[in-house]
């Protein structure tokens, strides 16, 4: 799990998958934007989020 902001300022969380999903195809990593330009609010929401992708 990485917490990374782009150019534009907007926040994202990164998750890497493991080698089993992607042999079957799947990308390497998911990047899901957490709709903030503020760095405490991307951490809440990161926190947040986290657990429900990774189920």
């Amino acid at each position: 799990m990485y917490l990374f902001r782009i150019p534009n300022s907007t926040y994202y969380t990164r998750i890497c998958l493991p080698k089993s999903l992607r042999d079957n195809g799947f990308p390497f990593d998911l990047k899901i934007s957490l709709l903030t330009k503020r760095r405490d609010e991307a951490v809440e929401r990161n926190f947040i989020l986290v657990p429900c992708v990774r189920e």
